[in-house]
């Protein structure tokens, strides 16, 4: 009874991870044997798995200089409460359900009406994003409920993405949504003020033991235990119960922005241990294998591993602390994510030098953006003649959601220094929810991977044929992979 009332009262957490030597790291060429580095700070004890190895992670002297040349400089933004971040969910979920009340009031009848709000939602986001470090601002002051500014643009995506089915209903939508979410977002901050604050979330184990429950009055969420321990080795507060309400936020944040329907406690916890296991379920159920997936799929462990060899990248530039490999990250919600070691949005980091890892959400809105910041950011260090390398994995399909102009613009830069292209159904990926679902993912589209580096790069960290090759192999060996393409 004592352990359980302990569990209850501000979650007792698994035992620390044991410590381990960091691995030693294997050059894809003939160079010297480099000694060991220094753990840092920053980095964890954690022992490595198919899903993190936070001793593999960037060193502390170079995440605090990510920090310090950020948009919005190394501060950190207020975390929110849990009964903040239970009211802004709530919102988030009724601003859903007036999106689908205006589809039947105006006679549009999507039947995923669920996907065009989320894709609607997320332009807004990232347009929200840009007005803020635009302003000098590491974030927007809201990070969910879209605000009046920037709806122009909004509305242009609903009615293009909306115009094939009722193009003279789509325009009357889009103008009753943007009011509805200005209401909303502005009566957010008066409900934050009459809320009775000081409560905390609790962790209790699920039934089968496998999961843990984070619970905040009616509210319940579910994690792996073992993501649970990854969190733990990410947090960088000072208290056992500081930990449950940041998880609790962190958890809802990603559910109220990439879920639909039931949370993520409904979920499965099955581990499917072969691809084609997966396969068979997912074709069984509504939608077939391309039913989607609320969470971005990460890439596998061989993959990091490969391309961390290959060219030294120890960073994610799109990652959550849910589903990241590494102790430091880029997310899109510094407030809630940066006491598990996010920097920021990528958006607002200014490298000028080092190697980074960039698997985005395979969109165009968001593949277009973030080519251009790449470019900007190596023309900066071809300028001080620094070291950059960027090493990007993308949808490889043209006629996908990251279509021709994604892929033209990351093939038509001249940072370009090698690309390979890796079929569908010939590789995985880990499930984007990994957090609650440990499920492998057949990829249902062309993988491409894209070596972007300044010039002084190309010469100390030179994309070689091996280097490719090594990376070709960890996404599922020779078959079935094309050539990598290297540019002179």
């Amino acid at each position: 009874m004592k352990k359980r009332a302990r569990r209850e009262q501000g979650g007792v957490l698994p035992k620390s991870w044991p410590g381990q030597s960091e691995p030693k790291i294997i050059s894809c060429e003939t160079q010297p044997r480099k000694k060991k580095r220094k753990q840092s700070e920053t980095e964890s004890n954690a022992p490595a798995s198919k899903f993190w190895e936070l001793a593999e992670s960037l060193d502390k002297v170079s995440v605090d200089s990510l920090l310090a040349s950020r948009i919005g400089g190394p501060g950190n933004l207020k975390a929110p409460s849990v009964e903040e971040e239970v009211c802004r969910a709530a919102a988030v979920r009724a601003l859903r359900q007036a999106f689908a009340n205006l589809c039947d009031k105006h006679g549009v009848k999507a039947g995923t009406s669920a996907v065009f709000f989320d894709k609607w939602h997320c332009k807004w986001l990232q347009c929200a994003g840009s007005a803020a470090h635009a302003a000098g601002l590491l974030a927007p002051s809201e990070p969910l409920l879209p605000m009046i500014e920037g709806f122009d643009v909004l509305d242009e995506g609903l009615i293009k993405a909306l115009a094939f089915l009722h193009r003279d209903k789509v325009a009357p939508l889009a103008k009753d949504l943007r009011e509805a979410a200005a209401k909303k977002a502005l009566a957010l901050p008066r409900k934050f003020r009459k809320l009775q604050h000081g409560g905390h979330a609790t962790l209790s184990p699920s039934e089968d033991g496998k999961a843990v429950l984070l619970r905040f009055e009616d509210t319940e969420l579910q994690i792996s235990s073992k993501h649970l321990e990854k969190l733990r080795c990410l947090y960088r507060g000072k208290s056992q119960t500081g930990f449950a309400d940041a998880a609790f936020c962190c958890l809802l944040r990603y559910q109220s922005v990439l879920q639909k329907g039931k949370s993520s406690s409904s979920r499965s916890l099955t581990k499917f241990k072969r691809p084609q296991e997966w396969a068979r379920r997912r074709a069984s159920k509504p939608g077939g294998s391309s039913s989607r997936r609320g969470f971005q799929g990460a890439c596998t462990a061989e993959v990091f591993r490969a391309i961390r060899e290959a060219f030294g990248a120890r960073f994610e530039c799109f990652a959550s602390p849910l589903n990241c490999r590494y102790s430091a990250m880029c997310t899109a919600f510094p407030d809630t994510d940066a006491v598990f070691g996010s920097v920021g949005s990528f958006f607002a980091l200014n490298p000028d030098h080092g190697s980074f890892q960039l698997n985005p959400p395979f969109v165009d809105d968001l593949i277009l953006p973030m080519a251009g910041k790449l470019e900007q950011l190596l023309q900066s260090s071809d300028k001080h003649k620094t070291a950059l390398t960027f090493v990007v994995v993308v949808c490889g399909n043209a006629g996908s959601r990251s279509g021709s102009a994604a892929l033209g613009a990351l093939q038509g830069t001249k940072f370009l220094v090698a690309e390979m292209t890796c079929p569908k159904n010939e590789h995985h990926y880990i499930d984007g929810e990994q957090h609650a679902n440990e499920e492998v993912r057949i990829s249902p589209c062309d993988t491409a991977v894209f070596v972007l580096q300044s010039r002084r790069a190309t010469k100390e960290n030179t994309a070689t044929d091996e280097k490719m090759d090594l990376i070709r192999q960890s996404f599922g060996g020779k078959q079935g992979l094309t050539d990598g393409k290297k540019r002179k």
